[in-house]
């Protein structure tokens, strides 16, 4: 019985051994990666701030990758909508602004009258001029289309560079 119990015991150690090698596992791909981050973004109308509480074209916080074209636009702190970046330019930033310009394409399928569906691009621009250097607000400029008439809306933000992982 002794017997039986020994061997038993060295093989669940030997399948364990075998089991956690280490050089089984593939290590993924995750680094960190620098973006700019627009948070606190307000759109004043009628003298009254309105923030994404109050209104769903007023995200929570957008993060523009530099490494990626592609942008988060986080509806709220937990809703997350991914956005192709195109166009971005960001020449005119100093040390001390952010001056960047990029549009956003979504594809879009639309129904007409007669259930027809097709496919449609919608492009949304935007324009960041805010400081890097302290917590003052700056502006983006948001222009998209609505109901066939180009909208555009200007918000107060602040931004700031950090670094997230891909």
């Amino acid at each position: 019985m002794k017997n039986i119990k020994t061997y038993l015991l060295f093989f669940v150690l030997a399948v364990l051994a075998v089991g956690c090698e280490p050089d089984g596992y593939e290590v993924p791909d995750i680094e960190q990666v620098p973006v700019k981050i627009v948070h606190d973004i307000v759109y004043e109308i009628d003298g009254k701030e309105k923030s994404y509480l109050d209104d769903a074209l007023i995200p929570f916080s957008i993060t523009l990758y530099d490494t990626k074209d592609m942008m988060t636009w986080y509806k709220d702190p937990r809703a997350i909508e991914i956005k192709e970046v195109t166009n971005k330019d960001e020449s005119a930033s100093t040390d001390e602004d952010f001056v960047i310009s990029f549009d956003t394409v979504e594809k879009v399928t639309v129904v007409d009258d007669e259930g027809n569906e097709s496919t449609e691009l919608v492009v949304e621009s935007y324009v960041i001029n805010t400081s890097k250097v302290n917590s003052t607000a700056g502006t983006m400029s948001y222009t998209f289309t609505k109901d066939g008439e180009q909208v555009t809306r200007i918000y107060r933000v602040r931004a700031r560079e950090d670094k997230v992982y891909n």
